[in-house]
């Protein structure tokens, strides 16, 4: 991913909840540990509640590496010119993070297509191509009147 930024690459992915899921892996550990010993044999109420609590506090940990990485890899990012488009960016906690050089490549229109853009931008990298503007432009005209002509019966 870093390296992407080095090449100058156009669209770059990162996904930020990923370094922080390793900080649960502790407690992954712990709880996989919890049911093995309680299917073994009984386990003391306390080391019940020393596992349950260390699992709690792990949370938290996870919500404040989470932030404190994304804040630092959005302000690398910037630093390096690059801006996050929300249109191309998945909702979801894992979904990428999609940040464009160019903030002209984030436009409104398209947002059907997004995913056909990005694996677009894929090809053009993979290919050794830095697409520009107006390539760009063309190719999201193109797989939005696909889109049209497949989807708007109407």
């Amino acid at each position: 991913m870093l390296a992407r930024v080095h090449e100058q690459g156009t669209l770059i992915k990162i996904r930020t909840s990923i370094p922080p899921l390793l900080v649960m892996m502790p407690a992954l550990a712990v709880l996989i540990r919890g049911i093995a010993c309680r299917l073994r044999r009984p386990e003391s109420e306390r080391a019940q509640k020393k596992g349950l609590y260390f699992i709690i506090a792990s949370f938290p940990v996870f919500l404040l590496v989470w932030a404190v990485y994304s804040w630092q890899l959005g302000n690398w990012f910037d630093d390096n010119g690059y801006t996050e488009c929300t249109w191309y960016s998945g909702a979801t906690l894992g979904a990428p993070k999609i940040m464009l050089s160019d903030p002209g490549y984030c436009v409104k229109q398209g947002y059907q297509i997004r995913i056909e853009l990005i694996d677009w931008f894929e090809t053009q990298h993979n290919s050794g191509i830095n697409p520009s503007l107006e390539a760009f432009t063309q190719k999201q005209q193109q797989l939005l009147a696909d889109y049209k002509k497949r989807f708007d019966l109407l």
